[in-house]
């Protein structure tokens, strides 16, 4: 109970997504917004400006860690924990005085219950496969009332591979869901400590 959670916050400032920038901070292991958001933000988009000569346009925020009951308000009616870190990140724009950029607020779930598996009857064969490494799946099992998906980043070494669910938050930019989920699945390719794709 009394190990502190770390958090980071992870930002690249080039096209490739090969220059990152990253900043941590320990926090109380219960405490549910991120710690610091703001500032760090802040350091993110400085870097962002001393390399690309100028503030973001747009930002792309992935967001781990994060239950579906965190998604609204709190219990006692005010901004959830997502709500006041999108405002953390308005928030360090405004204070640099920057044009506020177009935000687009992704919460990524790892840890659920979905699995996703081929029929292979449709190839004259009888059971079921993993599905292949860059299935999506944004209908049928999705929330009808969200901009979500499934997304199967990565091939299942043991067992059945496990999907991350995709639930867009906040979108300025109005990418497209097939815009995003392109962009997701490149993303999943950039881990430059494996040489094998990771959610």
């Amino acid at each position: 109970r009394d190990k502190p959670s770390y958090a980071a916050i992870c930002a690249f400032s080039d096209v490739h997504a090969s220059m990152p920038y990253t900043e941590v901070n320990s926090q109380r292991a219960t405490e549910e917004v991120l710690v610091g958001l703001k500032e760090h933000v802040m350091a993110a988009i400085r870097a962002f400006a001393e390399r690309r000569g100028g503030a973001p346009r747009r930002i792309i925020f992935y967001r781990d860690g994060v239950a579906h009951n965190m998604f609204g308000m709190d219990k006692a009616g005010g901004q959830g924990p997502i709500q006041q870190e999108i405002g953390h990140i308005f928030d360090a724009c405004e204070t640099m005085r920057l044009p506020t950029p177009e935000l687009v607020f992704i919460v990524v779930q790892k840890r659920n219950r979905c699995r996703i598996a081929l029929d292979m009857a449709s190839q004259g064969r009888a059971g079921v496969s993993n599905a292949p490494v860059g299935t999506v799946i944004d209908r049928d099992i999705t929330d009808a009332n969200a901009f979500d998906f499934y997304l199967v980043p990565h091939k299942g070494i043991k067992g059945t591979a496990q999907p991350s669910h995709y639930t867009v938050v906040w979108n300025d930019a109005q990418l497209t869901p097939d815009e995003l989920q392109l962009l997701t699945f490149q993303l999943c390719h950039t881990y430059t400590r494996a040489t094998k794709i990771v959610s």
